[in-house]
């Protein structure tokens, strides 16, 4: 071997050698998360965002952000591939850069932290999982993975990318915005802190506004220009829908407009949540889009009219939903992403040119098996008002603290804030008994609580936050 070939070889060992043991164990996590979830696991709801994206033809029953960056990623490999490296690598990378930010030079903590929340049972759970619950979830972490890591560095592109991933998360859920809502506060922190303090006090004042705007106005702007004029209509007919079934059901009234072709039920038969005759009235698409797009003003019309004459019935309605969605009185429908094609994978698409057929692997079985046998030994674990009573208390902890000269926890009380108005926002949104709606606010909670113990250690009693 000559000199030189030896030397190069030499400088490659040290190049290896001088990666973090960090950067090995997030490469080997990735890895091992897409042999789980291989080539990705897909719901209903991540099937119907699959043909929209491979037919381009954006509808406003799911957000069209997320088939937009499908569509793109079908030009590259068709199928769900790509969104599943895309929101697992998302997830590891945002934790690893979080473990390291908070707890430099603490490779156990690190470790403790890295792999106890990644691998939380109904956080991993869904990070295999094709859905816009699980892409927000994936990419809200990168982007407080980003402002962490990066919060003393002296350069502005890491903003942009943390606003990136935070706009594509709110943008991939019609709530999102009210998770993105605090971290509109986490700007001026990145830009008061370490060499960005320098920057020139009109640029930050600037550069925060345009962050707060981007933010709160960029997932609503982005899904606007994707979807079709008329196609908004489609998801608040369901909602009023379903409203208009709870208020008949609690004033035993039909108070539903009738409508050609679709069921008629007695008021007796409208069940608190979802009339049965109406749930498979909309189980198909056809019959949502044309509901929504044709009968739009009557329905919002009905609804206006029975709130009002019924306010109080409304209110027990909604609480009765939220209740449900929030896992406090029914676990039905709460689970860990165990989908349908448990052991199979079938994709037919051939208009599109799309046809998978993928048996999971044995490891694949086992790791579902594990989550499987953690949600029926460690229920607790999946009923998301326990995590908003945590962020609840969490917040008067923290605000408590702050006001008796100890420090404010800024961070940990914009993540439980997160999380509070995500999953507060689906009072008014139709009630669905399943964790991933609430996945966010599960995720925040957990985060917040690893930054809190960063936070106390950083400042201890007596000593004020500086």
């Amino acid at each position: 071997m000559s000199d030189d070939a030896r030397a190069a070889r030499t400088a490659s060992s040290d190049a290896v050698a001088r990666v973090a043991p960090g950067t090995w164990l997030c490469a080997v996590c990735i890895g091992l998360t897409l042999a789980v979830g291989f080539p990705g696991h897909l719901g209903i709801d991540s099937r119907q965002q699959l043909e929209a994206a491979l037919a381009g033809s954006f509808y406003a029953w799911h957000p069209p952000a997320m088939a937009a960056v499908w569509m793109f990623a079908n030009a590259l490999v068709k199928g769900p591939f790509l969104m599943l490296l895309l929101q697992v690598t998302a997830w590891w990378l945002g934790l690893a850069w979080i473990a390291r930010s908070l707890f430099p030079g603490r490779r156990a903590w690190q470790l403790a932290f890295f792999l106890g929340v990644g691998l939380f049972p109904p956080c991993f759970g869904h990070v295999t999982h094709i859905s816009k619950d699980a892409q927000m979830m994936s990419a809200l972490v990168l982007g407080v993975g980003v402002l962490v890591r990066f919060e003393r560095n002296e350069h502005p592109w890491p903003l942009w990318a943390a606003l990136a991933a935070l706009l594509y998360g709110s943008a991939v859920r019609y709530n999102g915005t009210a998770a993105v809502l605090p971290f509109v506060l986490w700007i001026p922190l990145c830009l008061s802190k370490g060499p960005l303090a320098a920057f020139d006090p009109p640029l930050r004042r600037r550069v925060v506004l345009a962050s707060g705007v981007a933010l709160l106005a960029g997932s609503f702007a982005i899904n606007a220009v994707l979807l079709p004029a008329d196609a908004g209509e489609t998801p608040m007919t369901q909602t009023v829908a379903y409203d208009l079934m709870g208020l008949s059901a609690r004033t035993d009234r039909d108070l539903l407009p009738a409508i050609d072709g679709a069921p008629q039920r007695t008021a007796a038969e409208y069940d608190a949540v979802y009339a049965r005759g109406w749930t498979k009235y909309f189980a198909k698409p056809e019959n949502r889009i044309a509901l929504g797009a044709a009968h739009a003003e009557r329905f919002r019309e009905a609804w206006r009219e029975a709130i009002l004459s019924h306010p109080l019935a409304y209110l027990a309605h909604r609480w009765h939903t939220f209740a449900i969605a929030t896992g406090f009185t029914d676990l039905a429908g709460f689970y860990v992403t165990i989908p349908w094609d448990w052991t199979r994978v079938e994709l037919h698409y051939p208009r599109h040119g799309l046809e998978v057929s993928w048996e999971r692997s044995g490891f694949s079985l086992l790791v579902r098996s594990w989550l499987g046998a953690a949600v029926e030994n460690l229920p607790g674990l999946f009923r998301s008002w326990r995590y908003l009573l945590l962020a609840g208390i969490g917040l008067v902890v923290c605000a408590t603290r702050g006001a008796r000269g100890r420090g404010w926890p800024v961070r940990s009380m914009l993540l439980l804030s997160s999380a509070c108005l995500y999953s507060g926002t689906y009072f008014f949104a139709g009630g669905q008994t399943n964790l991933r709606f609430h996945l966010w606010s599960v995720t925040a909670v957990v985060l917040a609580a690893a930054f809190l113990v960063h936070e106390l250690r950083a400042h201890p009693a007596g000593e004020r936050d500086a």
